[in-house]
């Protein structure tokens, strides 16, 4: 079955349609299917639009891991799909959760790093918020920080990876 994305189609229809006919192909040659449970990988994952569009398909994922050091967006990100208030801080000091941000790369603006000495500035409250929120949605911090390692694809078996690259 070929699936075209047409002028009387919209992209999640194109997409619902691919993902659940990928391997349709009349002449028999080989198609890619996605079988096992994805596990979605987000980069500059932002307030999450990946996420929302498998959401909307109602395919089933879960959301692994995202890149993101925007504070405002990675809080986002939780309170639109996670939703985990858990307190993840409470046995580490603002010195610790200080030097954490610092190395996975922070940013309250999206643009401008922001330095150990200003993490610190925001004080006790807003630190500690931020280090929950990246920890909630499993934020690896800035891409410029990250390792291969970071994105933690070790279940190939078991999963389907999908890297998500998301940059205006």
């Amino acid at each position: 079955m070929e699936i075209q994305l047409g002028s009387q189609m919209t992209i999640d229809e194109w997409l619902s349609e691919t993902l659940n006919h990928a391997g349709d192909n009349q002449d028999d040659s080989e198609t890619y299917k996605i079988k096992k449970p994805i596990r979605l990988l987000e980069l500059f994952s932002g307030i999450g639009c990946q996420v929302s569009a498998l959401k909307r398909l109602d395919y089933p994922f879960e959301s692994y891991r995202t890149s993101e050091w925007d504070t405002q967006a990675i809080e986002m990100y939780n309170a639109m799909h996670i939703k985990d208030y858990t307190d993840y801080s409470s046995d580490k000091t603002v010195e610790e959760l200080a030097d954490w941000l610092d190395k996975k790369g922070t940013s309250h603006d999206g643009k401008t790093p922001l330095p150990k000495n200003r993490i610190i500035r925001k004080g006790e409250k807003w630190i500690r918020r931020t280090y929950n929120n990246y920890i909630a949605t499993h934020n690896i911090g800035s891409i410029v920080n990250a390792k291969g390692g970071d994105l933690g694809i070790n279940e190939s078996d078991k999963y389907t990876y999908i890297l998500t690259y998301s940059f205006p």
